[in-house]
């Protein structure tokens, strides 16, 4: 195992990753422009396993080769100027791998250029936050030629999240853009189950429910057999209390996005898969920062919703969520011939990053699903349709949005319907425009044009 890697970035992901690499006995040589972070991260680990440098060919002379290079800064701009500037100074056979947020075209781009010069380059998704990157994130490697890679796997492997099962949350897909793809709809995931979370809290909140009823809620959904890291999280956030004040109704209902979400949306359309959960979740985030407030002196009424439904229109909603992102990634891999499993991304999932969930145990289940082999598990999901319903009815009735909850559910609708009525769109299509129409009775080869009139 290559027990030496370079590190360009220490900020919050950059530092944890450094610390975490460290305690797993791997020695870490990190450029940073500021001596004082340097020193501060320094003066706190082994000493004999870190080295800082404000200069980046001194780290790079430090390292014997075949150089591991890690990059841990901003994605775009500063991402594509480490790379450059590496580019320069790096000897053939050496490895630069970019573990910012990047988005996969510019990894395979990246890749692409660097091959040209012999120079090796792997994209890495890494989740799970600052507290992933220190103790154990989920990590997507994307790299061209798999068979080269054993140093940056051995290396990798010590310091990835370790499931239930004791597997190693670290996969690694084939392709300079595969690993940033899985990991940009992994945010995707996350921008829909986070809103999906707040659309019930902002249901049970505006249904007159107290606090302590609320956190019950979050407690048994975080404990269940759904039971999340968010749903953890949550419980959290809603039970927190500074100065006998709940912390929560004091933030502002503006939320922000860096970009992840936006980049699954595109890729989506690019590709022709919806993506609707994920779609409304970025929207929301979008309309909170467009709100046009009313005071109503209206007083909504306590309507009696029991856990098990919660339970249950959750569990199915989710399930939309999750069929909606692997939908999107076997699409992605077999436009850009990465040949992805989605069984590996699902353990790839399981523990370290932010939408890890106990959901994904049932993983036979969810690929059955996803690969249309089980009519029986499409009709229990089907089934939970009314519970569902009876929620988003309740929300309306109540002036509560359910931009996710809506998508997620008329997605489900939608993708196992035996017909649809886009029919009479292409009817329409065909009117004004001379379109034409597929005869589903006709022996005709193609589309025909209807005479309407």
């Amino acid at each position: 195992m290559n027990n030496v890697i370079g590190l360009i970035g220490l900020g919050v992901m950059g530092e944890n990753i450094a610390r975490n690499f460290i305690d797993h006995g791997i020695e870490v040589r990190a450029f940073n422009s500021s001596k004082k972070k340097l020193d501060q991260v320094k003066n706190t680990v082994d000493k004999g396993l870190f080295y800082g440098y404000t200069s980046i060919e001194e780290m790079i002379e430090s390292i014997k080769q075949p150089r591991l290079i890690l990059s841990m800064v901003p994605a775009g701009d500063a991402t594509k100027e480490v790379i450059h500037t590496l580019s320069k100074k790096l000897s053939e056979g050496d490895w630069i791998i970019d573990g910012g947020n990047s988005n996969y075209k510019d990894s395979e781009e990246n890749g692409a250029q660097l091959e040209k010069k012999k120079i090796n380059f792997a994209g890495l998704g890494v989740s799970g936050g600052e507290k992933g990157a220190r103790y154990g994130p989920a990590l997507m490697l994307g790299v061209k030629n798999i068979n080269m890679i054993k140093s940056i796997q051995e290396c990798l492997d010590e310091i990835a999240a370790i499931d239930s099962e004791k597997n190693k949350c670290f996969k690694t897909y084939r392709g300079y853009g595969a690993g940033h793809f899985v990991k940009m709809v992994h945010n995707g995931i996350e921008y829909a189950e986070m809103q999906l979370i707040s659309e019930i809290y902002d249901l049970l909140r505006k249904n007159d429910k107290d606090r302590d009823y609320i956190e019950d809620i979050f407690n048994k959904l975080a404990e269940s057999e759904q039971g999340s890291y968010l749903f953890e999280i949550t419980k959290k956030i809603i039970s927190k209390k500074e100065n006998e004040e709940y912390v929560l109704d004091r933030i502002s209902s503006v939320a922000n996005h860096k970009g992840t979400g936006k980049w699954t949306i595109e890729a989506g359309m690019e590709l022709g898969v919806p993506v609707p959960s994920i779609a409304a979740a970025f929207d929301s985030r979008v309309i909170s920062h467009n709100t046009l407030p009313l005071v109503s002196s209206k007083k909504n009424e306590t309507t009696e919703i029991s856990y098990e439904k919660i339970y249950e229109a959750i569990y199915q909603l989710r399930i939309s969520i999750f069929l909606q992102g692997l939908s999107l990634i076997k699409k992605g891999s077999v436009e850009y011939g990465w040949n992805i499993s989605i069984e590996d991304v699902l353990y790839n999932w399981k523990s370290g990053c932010i939408i890890r969930t106990k959901l994904l145990n049932s993983l036979p289940s969810l690929i059955n699903i996803f690969e249309n082999k089980s009519n029986v598990q499409v009709d229990k999901l089907l089934e939970i349709t009314p519970i569902s319903s009876e929620l988003i009815n309740l929300a309306n009735q109540k002036s509560v949005p359910t931009p996710c909850m809506s998508a997620s559910l008329n997605w489900l609708l939608s993708i196992f319907s035996n017909s649809l009525p886009t029919n009479l769109i292409q009817a329409q299509r065909d009117y004004f425009g001379s379109h034409m129409v597929e005869l589903i009775d006709s022996s005709n080869d193609g589309p025909v044009h209807i005479e309407w009139e």
